[in-house]
């Protein structure tokens, strides 16, 4: 399995995964970019520094030096990149072909306009973060209590990054809803493309 693949199992068509760094890299004029709101975003990486920093202090007062403490050092450092970095850097992403949800480095699904049953705003308490309902099939993709639409899907699709849990109904929060509700839409409304029937299809514009 590859990297960009680890944290997600797909159905059907849907090609889930990372692949922030490729992706970020490319352009097309095809694309609409919708960005996500940034202060929980804010608030999770100064809590992030904040412990690092303690951490840091506690290791100088107590004199910890060595091969754990340059391993807990390194990995404390990947933490923060992936989960408190990476987020500022990635937007939703309406293509010719899928609607592409993203969230730093850690999470990327890439979903078939065919596999989307209806979408629209919703006014509805979400989790912060990636994180699911338990009572519902639902997946939060949300850094706001604010600007949410809901995404509900034709097929189920499976997350290990939720401990494997299934979605029916992704809700994602966005700063322009209305505007990203029709441009899905209207890509909804276009014939749609061919679809390779690979587990892990390609992302195509």
């Amino acid at each position: 399995m590859k990297f960009s693949e680890l944290f997600c199992i797909t159905r059907g068509k849907i090609s889930i995964g990372t692949g922030f760094l490729s992706g970020t890299m490319e352009h097309s004029p095809t694309r609409q970019d919708f960005s996500y709101p940034k202060a929980f975003l804010f608030l999770r990486l100064i809590l992030i520094l904040m412990i690092i920093a303690f951490l840091l202090m506690l290791m100088s007062m107590l004199s910890i030096f060595g091969a754990w403490s340059a391993l807990l050092l390194a990995l404390l450092l990947i933490y923060l990149i992936v989960v408190g970095i990476s987020p500022f850097f990635t937007n939703h992403w309406v293509t010719l072909a899928r609607l592409v949800l993203r969230q730093g480095l850690y999470f990327k699904v890439s979903i078939p306009y065919t596999e989307i049953e209806s979408v629209g705003t919703t006014n509805e308490v979400a989790k912060y973060g990636v994180k699911s309902s338990w009572v519902k099939d639902k997946l939060f993709i949300a850094t706001s209590q604010h600007g949410l639409v809901s995404i509900r899907l034709r097929n189920p699709i499976r997350f290990l990054l939720v401990l494997g849990k299934s979605a029916t109904e992704l809700v994602v929060s966005v700063d322009e809803p209305e505007t990203f509700v029709n441009a899905v839409r209207e890509r909804m409304g276009l014939l749609p493309p061919v679809e390779s029937d690979r587990a892990y299809a390609k992302l195509r514009y």
